[in-house]
């Protein structure tokens, strides 16, 4: 059975696994589509301390993903008004295709219905074809294609995708 885990503020040695696994994902999906540069200037904040104030001070909500007591991937939520931002979502390459995607999806879709939010957005990089593919699978749709700014001169390039609840 798939659980997620709630990280919190207070749980250091998860918020540490936690960053590993972002960058692990920065890396794998970015090497071949961002400048070195870019993913290096990405990587250098994350730490736990920033994951603590996004936790804090941003709403945002970080769950690894669980089967049979192993990490098999993370994600992470923000609340704003009437929507739910989907910031991240990774699955492990040798767990993918198992519909662990898919559980969780519908877990954020719950979440969405109990607060009585109306749709779901995600920011998903141009160049990441499986991950458009996959946002349109459950139900998203491209609304409109924009330019994110990382700071130091950095840029995402990112379809903003949505799906109504």
């Amino acid at each position: 059975m798939i659980k997620t885990i709630k990280i919190k503020p207070k749980d250091s040695y998860k918020l540490i696994d936690l960053c590993k696994m972002i960058k692990y994902f920065w890396v794998e999906y970015y090497k071949n589509t961002s400048p070195r540069n870019q993913l290096k200037y990405i990587l250098k904040f994350i730490s736990p301390e920033t994951i603590k104030i996004e936790i804090k001070l941003d709403n945002k909500e970080y769950f690894f993903i669980e089967k049979d007591e192993k990490i098999v991937g993370f994600y992470q939520t923000k609340t704003q008004e009437n929507t739910l931002k989907i910031g991240y979502f990774f699955i492990y390459e040798k767990y993918r295709n198992k519909k662990y995607g898919k559980t969780i999806f519908e877990k954020i879709k719950a979440q969405a219905k109990e607060n009585n939010i109306d749709k779901i957005i995600s920011y998903v990089n141009q160049d990441h074809k499986n991950s458009i593919e996959i946002f349109k699978h459950f139900g998203f749709k491209k609304i409109k294609p924009m330019a994110i700014y990382l700071g130091s001169d950095n840029f995402q390039f990112v379809y903003l995708m949505e799906r109504k609840i």
